[in-house]
């Protein structure tokens, strides 16, 4: 996709940074795929590890509500509303 060889269907955590930085465009920036959950199963008990603990925290910061990766929907939101309403011409 940036050498220009064609069109993808990527998750944002791939191409979110080039998305931002503007190496990448969205061709149908209003679509929104079906979301998926990451969940964490592990046994039962009072003694989780500390390992597992460590683990589950990062997986909650990292895919969080708003990844940090998903941020550019949030500037192209704007440019789209700029570009539809006339501004910056």
């Amino acid at each position: 996709m940036l050498a220009g060889a064609g069109i993808g269907f990527v998750p944002t955590f791939v191409a979110g940074r080039n998305l931002a930085e503007g190496r990448l465009i969205s061709l149908m920036p209003d679509y929104q795929p079906v979301e998926s959950e990451l969940s964490v199963i592990y046994p039962p008990g009072k003694n989780l590890s500390a390992k597992v603990r460590t683990l589950i925290d990062f997986l909650a910061a990292r895919f969080g509500p708003e990844p940090p990766w998903g941020a550019w929907r949030k500037s192209e939101g704007r440019r789209k509303s700029a570009r539809d309403s006339g501004e910056g011409r």
